[in-house]
């Protein structure tokens, strides 16, 4: 079991009332904040799986405070895939209950862990609460705090000096120095003599009033609490470039969309794609793997929240036909040739002895012409359900070594012939 840590502190300024409905008492609460600073950019504790934090009330929670602590937990919840759920039998869970001050196990500490409220009467401190419960510490205990902000010892009450102490396991996320946190300590906090406690460094010394408000979630907060727990809604497709590909040699295809830069895998039907790039905060770019099956498939993407909407990806045979090259051929042995050609229409491959075939441009470049005589057929087909069609060839052993074939496929209809004709590259072959 992880050790709980409690965070607790007190404010002078007084914050907006989340809850008018709370008795008078409870409204005129003094704000009081929170103590081993924590920010949106500093997470460290255990995370909640799923998101999902149970949690239930203590006894002397009242309707009205229940009432109060929700409308904070939407507040998280609109913008985190964050779930505040009624305990069943999970457990870890939370419980919450009304206390002298504000009090919270920094993440997932396992078993039941007590969540201290003070100020129902401030609905962003009581989020500033929950942004401990889900794991994250003050700002000014970042790493790298002192190239922000200097902590006045001499101005810090003795016993609360460890507040002040850096957390070196406090993840950044990569994300800059949140003076606007809802985590930020104020300017004053836990002093003895009312003297700052912490004074921003420049250039940032116009930011030395606003730290510590309890307002609003910044939307630093807002982007640690997406790199953390994912965004309330899955990652949304808008379209496939190209969106159609042919089943031989595909490609790249690039999505676009919302939410990419939490998406963690690629899905093609049901097919994970792991391997995708990011060319820009819209866009995923993935390799097709070679010899799908024609026809239409699914493309989709997932974040730790969900999957997204699917969209359409064509998948066709090759037009003109594509004819793998084989350099040599052993006489006596079959050898099978692959065309990638159209599914549909016949697809005729062609061979010749003729040293220089002649080429007649946009019909054939083989067979025609003097050298009419020596055209073969080897075979006729149409593509497979992957648009590869496999053709056995067998050269006789009386044929001498180190004659050069002339192999090349063309489309037509027997019956019906059209120029010009749809034909592949040409392939030379020696024989051995």
């Amino acid at each position: 079991m992880h050790r709980p840590i409690f965070v607790c502190a007190f404010l002078t300024a007084l914050g907006a009332l989340s809850a008018q409905e709370l008795p008078g008492a409870l409204r005129s609460r003094p704000i009081a904040g929170c103590r081993l600073p924590a920010t949106e950019s500093a997470f460290a504790g255990q995370r909640w799986t799923g998101g999902n934090v149970p949690f239930e009330w203590a006894a002397n929670v009242t309707p009205a405070m229940q009432t109060a602590m929700r409308a904070a937990m939407a507040e998280v919840e609109a913008v985190a895939n964050v779930h505040f759920i009624p305990r069943v039998a999970e457990i870890d869970w939370v419980v919450l209950r009304d206390s002298v001050i504000n009090s919270s196990s920094v993440g997932r500490a396992g078993g039941p862990q007590l969540l201290h409220i003070y100020n129902w009467n401030s609905r962003f401190t009581m989020v500033h609460e929950l942004m401990h419960v889900l794991g994250f510490w003050h700002e000014h205990q970042r790493p790298d705090r002192d190239q922000f902000v200097a902590v006045q010892t001499g101005n810090v009450e003795p016993t609360e000096l460890h507040q002040f102490a850096i957390v070196p396991t406090a993840a950044t996320q990569g994300l800059p120095y949140d003076f606007d946190s809802v985590l930020h300590f104020a300017q004053s906090e836990a002093s003895h003599n009312g003297q700052p406690t912490l004074l921003v460094l420049p250039p940032n010394q116009g930011q030395q009033s606003a730290i510590g408000q309890r307002t609003h979630l910044s939307s630093g907060d807002v982007a640690a609490l997406r790199r953390i727990y994912g965004s309330p809604t899955p990652p949304v497709l808008t379209a496939v470039t190209p969106g159609t590909v042919t089943a031989w040699l595909p490609g790249q295809v690039t999505l676009t969309g919302t939410l990419f830069d939490e998406v963690t895998r690629v899905l093609l039907d049901t097919t994970v794609i792991a391997a995708f790039t990011r060319p820009a905060p819209d866009q995923i770019r993935f390799n097709v793997p070679s010899l799908l099956l024609l026809g239409t498939h699914t493309v989709a993407v997932e974040s730790q929240t969900g999957r997204s909407n699917a969209v359409s990806l064509q998948i066709t045979g090759n037009e003109p036909p594509v004819l793998e090259n084989v350099p040599v051929i052993v006489r006596g042995f079959p050898l099978g040739y692959r065309l990638h050609a159209d599914a549909s229409r016949t697809n005729v491959l062609l061979a010749s002895f003729d040293n220089v075939p002649t080429a007649v441009p946009g019909v054939l470049q083989l067979g025609l012409g003097a050298q009419f005589t020596t055209l073969l057929q080897i075979g006729s087909g149409v593509g497979g359900a992957n648009g590869q069609w496999q053709v056995p060839v067998l050269v006789s052993s009386a044929v001498p070594s180190g004659v050069n074939l002339y192999f090349q496929a063309l489309v037509l209809d027997l019956q019906a012939p059209v120029l010009p004709l749809s034909v592949s590259n040409l392939v030379t072959t020696r024989t051995l």
